[in-house]
């Protein structure tokens, strides 16, 4: 007789220790009653697992098993709970501090840069070392680059861990408590002193960069790296419109073409396979080490490690115990990346592959053997990736199932061409040689992703919730690692599906009722998007060459098709409307636009025959306009926009300059939003809730993927 499971302990293990992990952020964000359902369900689990073999002779193994999973369940818990207290217990206060420490990251940042700044000590009413690291936005140009020892005196604000009773994992999982704000003139730089891995970084960012033109260096460090920070905003968004933006993160795809490669040219040498393992698993960690240990490429550099030992020794390899393996090293070290996207698709799309990739390719039996095996591949790597995908993202991408198939052959043989020519260019300072033909294919790459707009194939504005379970039982239920009989497996499916879909229907249309407020924050752009009965947008700072691929996000997340109300406040830069209203129609039909200052004649004239499908009115502070049940009023002198939705109000700002104690006060607001001179504003008025938002993002909502999504109602 069949066992019913396909038992792995250290798969069991894994989700042990990740259970672990979500009830202890369920106590620490005081969400009980989620806790106590999940502790509930697990002890269920664990004792079926115990009765289920009280007559068989396998009762004192699943009883040891039942303690390694309880106590694994227990070292979850204990490593979150250990790992936020010492980020809490780092508390230091709006301190100012003269800072001595090295930069760990550069990504650049409106006009400036964002550096993360590791090793540091401190000087001021604090003296010492600080064991987590400062987010340093730079205004203006500097010359400091990863790996400089850098000094400067800053005020010193802790980083915000709860946000609406949720914690904001990203800054813990990366050991970033601070934030700090500076003019690049305010930095002196002591010494340059990058590691090993920063070295090898920066020599492979300089040989590109020398190889390759300005628009496709930026693709090809990602590609290489792992960090997409230096891409256009529009460009990303249009790999991931296709499907195919996941070749940006390191992981399996790169760790083993790289290890394939080493493999066949230590075996062409005659390396012995004891010292090949040594090399080979040395060299995948050492280049995870130079894209920062990101956790998809630790994953994919474990899971490698243990299909060659397992050759080593001559066992047989078990993909799914490898994978489980890595998640328990990972999720020991770092438990916040648990609730981190990259670690949440990274895995669920290679254990997707694992159990359903082949029952999947048994269905497409009729077609060509290698191709229906890489079309379950693919399709299974999209069942696993589509909840994740619309929680994090708010969209999914159906076309990155045909995207994937073409793109993913050709990439790999991209990513391996483009890192020798690098490597050998940077060694001999010929990159401009090496890398001319890897040039002009990405330079192909980029076109074929931006030729088409494959937004048309996404699918958002709704989410699946807390239904995923239902979704993800039916989809273990169709693999391999249930041994039940045909019939019950099919009815069982069903169940769940009818379970899931009727569960999302309500769940989306329960929250479609609610009034969604995003700020927005993004290179050049500062607005403010609300989803209601009339859909809104406040453009409190907008320059000509902004990025607008973060409000496209918000329009995704909250199903937006239509602008109702594009409501353009006083700036202390005025906005140019027509190049706005551009903008903004590239993403949604515009109903009407309403503009605090006086348009001349000519003007009107220009807008009325260039958007003749959009209606254009010049207001003056105290208007009110709006539709529906929300209402805007311009404010402090045109500076801002009152934004009323039954008793909520929230208050706007625009770029006010320094000129705005005449504005008066105000109190009763639910939240009020503003931009460069926030703490000055914030001294005006009273709000339950204050918000920084701009060129220097205080909060960095991983929900809205780093739009701020507040409730009006």
């Amino acid at each position: 007789m069949k066992k019913i499971i396909n038992f792995r302990p250290v798969l069991f293990c894994a989700v042990s220790v990740i259970c672990g992990i979500v009830f202890a952020n369920y106590l620490s964000t005081k969400i009980y009653y989620a806790a106590y359902i999940l502790v509930s369900v697990f002890s269920l689990i664990i004792l079926s697992f115990i009765l289920f073999a009280l007559k068989s002779a396998t009762f004192r193994r699943n009883l040891l098993f039942s303690v390694v999973f309880v106590l694994s369940f227990s070292l979850g818990a204990l490593v979150y709970g250990v790992n936020l207290g010492n980020y809490v217990d780092a508390e230091l206060g709006a301190t100012s501090l003269t800072v001595t420490g090295r930069i760990k990251e550069e990504r650049p940042y409106g006009s400036g840069k964002r550096l993360i700044v590791g090793d540091a000590t401190v000087d001021g009413i604090y003296s010492g070392s600080l064991y987590y690291k400062i987010c340093l936005y730079v205004s203006g140009e500097t010359e400091a680059r990863l790996g400089d020892v850098i000094r400067f005196t800053a005020a010193i604000n802790d980083k915000n861990y709860i946000y609406e009773n949720r914690l904001n994992v990203y800054p813990i999982a990366e050991n970033v408590r601070y934030d700090a704000y500076i003019l690049s003139e305010s930095i002196n730089i002591v010494k340059s002193s990058p590691s090993l891995f920063e070295t090898v970084n920066l020599f492979l960012r300089s040989s590109l960069k020398k190889g390759l033109g300005a628009e496709e260096f930026p693709v090809g460090y990602a590609l290489i790296c792992g960090n997409s920070d230096y891409m256009d905003g529009e460009l990303l968004a249009g790999y991931r419109n296709a499907g195919v933006a996941h070749i940006f993160a390191v992981s399996g795809l790169h760790i083993g073409f790289m290890a394939a490669a080493l493999n066949f040219i230590l075996e062409k040498i005659g390396i012995k396979k004891h010292f090949k393992f040594i090399i080979v698993v040395s060299v995948l960690f050492f280049y995870s080490g130079v894209c920062g240990f990101s956790s998809s490429s630790v994953r994919a550099a474990i899971m490698t490690a243990v299909f060659l030992f397992a050759g080593l020794i001559g066992k047989k390899y078990d993909n799914l115990t490898s994978l489980s393996f890595a998640s328990i090293i990972i999720t020991l070290l770092f438990p916040m990346q648990v609730f981190c996207v990259g670690f949440q698709l990274s895995f669920a799309v290679v254990l997707g592959i694992l159990l359903l990739a082949g029952p999947i390719s048994r269905i497409f039996m009729f077609l060509p053997e290698k191709f229906s095996r890489a079309l379950g591949t693919v399709l299974a790597a999209q069942v696993a990736g589509f909840p994740i995908c619309l929680s994090a993202f708010g969209e999914f991408s159906f076309v990155s199932i045909i995207a994937n198939l073409i793109f993913i052959p050709f990439v790999s043989f991209l990513y391996i061409f483009t890192f020798t020519a690098a490597i050998v260019g940077g060694l001999f300072n010929v990159s401009a040689l090496t890398l001319f033909i890897p040039r002009y294919l990405i330079l192909a790459v980029n076109y074929l992703i931006t030729f088409f707009d494959y937004g048309i194939f996404i699918v958002g504005g709704f989410t699946i919730g807390v239904f995923c379970l239902p979704y993800y039982s039916a989809a273990a239920l169709c693999s391999e690692l249930l041994n039940l009989k045909k019939v019950f497996k099919i009815c069982m499916v069903s169940i769940l599906v009818v379970v899931c879909f009727v569960g999302s229907v309500f769940f989306n249309y329960t929250d479609s009722t609610k009034i969604k407020l995003y700020a927005v924050a993004s290179n050049g752009i500062s607005a403010t998007v609300i989803r209601g009965d009339a859909n809104a947008v406040i453009l409190s700072e907008f320059e000509y060459d902004c990025s607008i691929a973060r409000i496209k996000r918000a329009f995704t997340d909250s199903g937006i098709k239509r602008i109702d109300c594009l409501i353009i406040p006083k700036t202390i830069n005025s906005v140019d409307v027509q190049i706005a209203v551009t903008r903004m129609r590239s993403l949604a039909e515009v109903g009407a636009a309403f503009i605090c200052r006086n348009l001349s004649e000519l003007e009107t004239t220009v807008l009325k025959k260039s958007f003749p499908e959009t209606r254009f009115y010049s207001c003056s502070p105290g208007d009110r306009v709006g539709k529906g049940k929300i209402t805007y009023t311009f404010a402090a002198e045109g500076f801002a926009v009152d934004v009323t939705a039954g008793e909520a109000k929230c208050m706007i700002f625009s770029e006010v300059g320094k000129d705005f104690e005449s504005f008066g006060t105000g109190e009763g607001y639910k939240l009020i939003v503003a931009d460069d001179c926030a703490e000055r504003i914030f001294s005006y008025y009273e709000s339950k809730k204050y918000l920084v938002f701009g060129r220097n993002p205080v909060y960095d909502d991983a929900e809205s993927r780093g739009n701020y999504l507040f409730y009006l109602s």
